[in-house]
């Protein structure tokens, strides 16, 4: 948990970081059945950054997400405004 922290922070403020390692990671795929029809073509190919709100929105459920998850996130700041466009700090690939 506290690798996802530090990643977290250096991505919100790179001013504070010069250099980030983080190390033993658990970073095996989710099984197929996490999500249901689940499109991993879409989920590697996906842009973190759209020009709107809806934009990431569409392009997340396209790839197979419920519209709950994707809300959950935009609620908890994983999804932003970010100088004029919106990013998502969720990567589904």
């Amino acid at each position: 948990m506290g690798g996802r922290v530090a990643m977290c922070y250096a991505s919100k403020y790179p001013e504070d970081v010069s250099a980030l390692v983080v190390e033993d990671m658990d970073i095996r795929r989710r099984s197929e059945n996490f999500i249901r029809n689940f499109d991993e073509e879409r989920a590697i190919s996906f842009s973190r950054r759209h020009d709107t709100l809806d934009g990431v929105k569409k392009e997340l459920g396209s790839i197979g997400y419920p519209s709950v998850m994707y809300n959950k996130w935009i609620g908890e700041g994983r999804i932003h405004e970010d100088e004029g466009h919106f990013w998502s700090d969720v990567n589904p690939a």
